[in-house]
């Protein structure tokens, strides 16, 4: 169904919830809310005639999306069974709007009404329904999140689906991201994004991971430095003595970015920090690595400063490497 170009509508998904709205305001202009819309509209903002008109097929689009919009996004009434019977409807606009305004700010007083959209037979509410459940970390979110993965996405939202994936604590949840990151047809920034978000829900002790899959091992020798260097991180919060070969990498590659080094060289010294002569260093290296990075940006970069700690490492690291690769 083919939509009027004057109408000037904007369908967006942003961290799970669609927002409708004109994008015909001239610059510096007040944006008006929906209900404002609607009275310059001439409409009454009652319940009662905001739901005849989002069910009138004979009024213009805009009005009944706005009316939607107002229904869904009310804390006086619930809507929420009415906003269930549009989701199915034929026209695309109306249900997706529909099911965006159930899951506005991923409202806990909806959850019971975003769980039967997991099972819509239209793909973009089940993606709705799902991301908005994530926020609000119901766990009923993953199966249908990791099948959107598996199965297609749109291209600009893969951001938003690792996002809600990382709300969410099950080891499947953890495995998809981990997968994501080691798929080398998927553009880099996404598959960074999804092994931080491992790594921070490890930092965050929501998880607990024993670092050791089958989609993270290869990721340790990554041509790409930055993902190999989150792969260690990761493997390192478990505490295994096999990832100081890949932290001591990462802490000398000027090619990763200075956040990275800084955590493989805190995760460095928690795994090795009872081990004869690495005490001092450590602490220089670590020392010199935080104060760099206070005053730069978080970027590749060499400094003059880290050749003479880098090199103390590198000649520890010459001496004791047997001893670690055994843990391989």
């Amino acid at each position: 169904m083919s939509s009027n170009p004057v109408r000037g509508l904007l369908i967006l998904l942003v961290s799970g919830l669609f927002v409708v709205g004109s994008i015909g305001e001239a610059a510096g202009q007040t944006r008006l809310t929906p209900e404002q819309e609607l009275q310059q509209r001439g409409y009454d903002s009652s319940p009662d005639v905001l739901r005849k008109l989002a069910q009138d097929t004979s009024a213009d689009m805009e009005s009944r999306l706005l009316a939607i919009r107002v229904l869904g996004w009310s804390f006086k009434i619930d809507n929420s069974d009415f906003l269930l019977s549009l989701v199915d409807d034929e026209n695309p606009e109306i249900r997706i709007t529909a099911a965006g305004s159930l899951a506005w700010y991923g409202r806990k007083d909806r959850k019971g009404s975003l769980l039967p959209l997991l099972d819509s037979r239209y793909p973009k509410v089940r993606e709705i329904a799902a991301i908005a459940l994530a926020r609000l970390r119901d766990e009923r979110a993953t199966d249908v999140l990791i099948g959107i993965l598996k199965s297609g996405y749109e291209p600009g939202r893969l951001l938003s689906l690792l996002t809600a994936l990382g709300e969410l604590d099950s080891m499947s949840a953890t495995d998809a991201l981990i997968e994501v990151g080691a798929d080398s047809l998927i553009r880099l920034e996404a598959r960074l994004y999804a092994l931080d978000t491992v790594v921070r829900k490890y930092k965050q002790g929501r998880i607990e991971y024993s670092g050791e899959t089958e989609a993270l091992t290869p990721l340790l020798e990554d041509s790409n430095a930055n993902i190999a260097a989150s792969a260690a991180i990761l493997l390192a919060y478990d505490g295994n003595r096999r990832s100081v070969p890949y932290l001591v990498k990462t802490v000398l590659d000027n090619s990763v970015l200075m956040s990275r080094r800084l955590q493989a060289a805190n995760l460095l010294e928690k795994i090795t920090e009872s081990d004869f002569g690495f005490s001092s260093v450590k602490s220089g290296l670590q020392m010199l690595l935080e104060a760099i990075a206070a005053e730069s940006e978080d970027r590749p970069a060499s400094f003059p400063e880290l050749d003479e700690p880098s090199a103390n490492l590198q000649a520890w690291w010459a001496e004791h490497q047997d001893e670690y690769r055994k843990a391989e």
